[in-house]
């Protein structure tokens, strides 16, 4: 033992014998490696959305304290190695907006293509969605609905004559909810889905914040962040980082190295850099204690915010049945015989279809992929909708893959044989006659409230017997020309084969008029020559139940309902 060591031990052991009390040290002790997330205290302000990130080291000035982020009035961006935090920053954002805020107040929209763990947040009320790597559609609209959000929040800030969401705030208007949209890995989503082309991207970074659209991003490295990025981002935080040189790009004259500690950043306050402990923003040693603890507090914070959800990312369902759409679309078959036909996947938008006006529809597509299920949702909701308002006739093949339609009300007329299409067809044009020549002698109402006429045909000879036959022939025409608008339609299942100019009117008008719902990748059609635009546009394999609508050199992908018949 040294004398120094011997004159330690004696002050130290008589003090403790005395009592007396340790005096304060000179410098305030290091940062902590883990600093649990505690709610801020911090008066609210009108215009601001302030949220805790840590605690920040002041050395100098031997000060310790919060840092926090206005993301009203900065986007902010996170970088890191793998395993230092970025992640557990972007929780903790989510923890202290969802904490101080309600849903009415702020929306989170987070896309995740890095651990995945920010899923967990998708049943949080204040959380419109979240977007993973594989959910390309969910990922599309989301951008959808941020780029419509942004147009309908300009015009809302020109009525009231400001020129930012802060202002519209500081005016008193409440009916804007602050909107943050968070990416963890960056660069996954640029290789991904924006490749060359990320302007579109860039401008949203630009222009979102005037409106109350803040962005988050977090990514492990700078490399591939062009400056045109990094001039939309006022507010950075550089966690460990393998290449020392990150932290001078990101930061100007920057001499603050941090350690590889999980959490430990640099951040810079008024054009000085200061070491930050990002707070850990759920408490657990282990990932699977720590998303225990997320799931019970979202069950907490939805118990508190019980009635108040953020607006959903729209998405194309798993399964469309036939009970959703009369509830949830039903104000979009108001008018009179317009059926829902199903989703489109551009819009996520139910896509309407005026059977009154239809003319003919061919429906085509692979086996067991849907179609016989869509001709019988439509004649099922035709008859819920319209109660005694048409009149059906099937013209079956010989698999009876429509022989359940005959118990409907609305089907007056089912058979098998080829012949009697022939019967069917000249019936609908006598019915349609007499109702043209009400309208010539001037009554007006005989085509409002005529009866929806329709003939389903899923058989080709039937088609050929109505080609062979002169009168029928003629009745076919006119249904399709002289009568198009009349409250007639005809709805014809072929399959996806070549048509041969020597065949019947019918299957010819198929391939001439190009109206087709055709259930099957569209790189697969046979019955027409799909243009070179559509095989570019859809690719992607469809789902069962999917199909292409194409009409008038147009061509959507929908999600058709299934029939619960």
């Amino acid at each position: 033992m040294t004398q120094l060591d011997a004159v330690i031990k004696y002050v130290h052991d008589y003090c403790r014998s005395e009592q007396i009390e340790k005096l304060p040290d000179i410098c305030l002790p290091s940062l902590g490696e883990i600093i649990d997330y505690t709610p801020g205290e911090t008066a609210r302000e009108v215009g601001k959305y302030r949220v805790d990130i840590g605690v920040y080291d002041d050395p100098d000035s031997q000060y310790q304290g919060v840092y926090s982020v206005d993301l009203a009035s900065s986007n902010l961006m996170l970088v890191g190695s793998s395993q230092t935090g970025k992640t557990n920053i972007l929780q903790g954002i989510v923890r202290d907006l969802s904490t101080k805020y309600t849903p009415e107040e702020v929306n989170i929209y987070i896309i995740d293509f890095a651990s995945m763990v920010l899923k967990n947040f998708d049943g949080l009320n204040h959380v419109g969605g979240v977007v993973c790597s594989n959910e390309d559609e969910k990922l599309k609209n989301l951008f959808k609905l941020i780029n419509n959000e942004i147009d309908s929040r300009r015009e809302k800030l020109l009525s009231v004559g400001v020129s930012s969401f802060t202002a519209y705030v500081e005016a008193g208007k409440t009916d804007l909810p602050f909107m943050v949209l968070m990416i963890d890995n960056l660069m996954a989503l640029k290789e991904l889905y924006f490749q060359d082309d990320d302007e579109d991207l860039i401008d949203l970074c630009r222009e979102s914040l005037s409106v109350g659209i803040s962005i988050v991003i977090a990514n492990s490295q700078t490399s591939g962040i062009s400056y045109k990025y990094l001039s939309n981002f006022a507010t950075k935080i550089a966690l460990f980082c393998n290449d020392s040189s990150e932290y001078s790009y990101l930061f100007e004259h920057c001499n603050v190295k941090v350690d590889n500690i999980p959490g430990r950043g640099v951040i810079q306050i008024e054009n000085d850099q200061f070491e930050c402990q990002t707070y850990l923003a759920f408490e657990g040693e282990k990932e699977f204690e720590r998303v225990k603890a997320i799931k019970e507090y979202i069950a907490i914070t939805n118990g508190r915010n019980a009635g108040m959800e953020a607006h959903r990312i729209p998405v194309i369902p798993a399964t469309l049945t036939q009970s959703t759409v009369l509830e949830e679309y039903a104000a979009n078959m108001n008018r009179k015989f317009n059926v829902v036909a199903g989703l489109d996947y551009s819009t996520v938008e139910p896509f309407t279809v005026n059977l009154s006006a239809l003319g003919m529809l061919a429906v085509s597509g692979r086996e067991g992929s849907g179609r016989h299920n869509w001709v019988k949702y439509l004649l099922t909701t035709v008859e819920k909708m319209y109660p005694q308002q048409s009149r059906v006739y099937v013209v079956d093949g010989v698999g009876k893959k429509l022989s359940s339609l005959k118990e409907l009300d609305n089907v007056c007329a089912y058979s098998m044989v080829a012949a009697d299409g022939v019967k069917y067809i000249k019936q609908i044009q006598d019915q349609l006659q007499k109702r043209y020549d009400a309208l010539v002698d001037g009554d007006e109402e005989a085509l409002e409230n005529g009866e929806l006429l329709l003939l389903v045909m899923d058989n080709v000879d039937a088609m050929n017997e109505i080609g062979n036959d002169f009168e029928a022939q003629e009745a076919y025409q006119n249904i399709v020309g002289r009568y198009k608008s009349m409250g007639v339609a005809i709805i014809v299942m072929v399959d996806n084969i070549n048509i041969p100019y020597s065949a019947c009117d019918m299957l010819r008008d198929v391939r001439n008029n190009e109206h087709i719902l055709y259930f099957d990748d569209i790189a697969n059609m046979k019955l027409l020559d799909v243009q070179l635009q559509f095989l570019r546009m859809f690719k992607k394999r469809i789902e069962l139940g999917d199909g292409y609508y194409l009409k008038d050199n147009e061509c959507c992908r929908l999600k058709t309902p299934v029939c619960e018949q």
